[in-house]
């Protein structure tokens, strides 16, 4: 496959809203039951833009220890790791 059929293959705004769609939920009681199916089956390979990967993987690492999921906290987890830059910035 060229990469020019890769990147026909790649939406950036739906990586995009999946994100967005899960920051939005937060993270309470039903949290878990509302996105169980996604975070059964996405990956953080699934990702094409590697600053969504790097963010999916901390959201991941961040609804694992039930931490409180929002923008703000998600940020400062990936600033405190260095990774600020590459994610992308606030």
């Amino acid at each position: 496959m060229t990469k020019e059929q890769t990147n026909s293959l790649v939406n950036l705004a739906a990586e995009q809203s999946l994100i967005g769609g899960v920051l939005i939920l937060g993270f309470d009681a039903d949290f878990r039951e509302r996105t169980d199916y996604v975070f059964q089956n996405v990956r953080e390979s699934d990702f094409y833009a590697a600053p969504h990967r790097i963010i999916w993987r901390e959201i991941c690492e961040m609804v694992d220890k039930s931490k409180s999921l929002d923008t703000i906290t998600l940020f400062d987890v990936i600033e405190s790791k260095g990774l600020g830059d590459r994610a992308g910035g606030f």
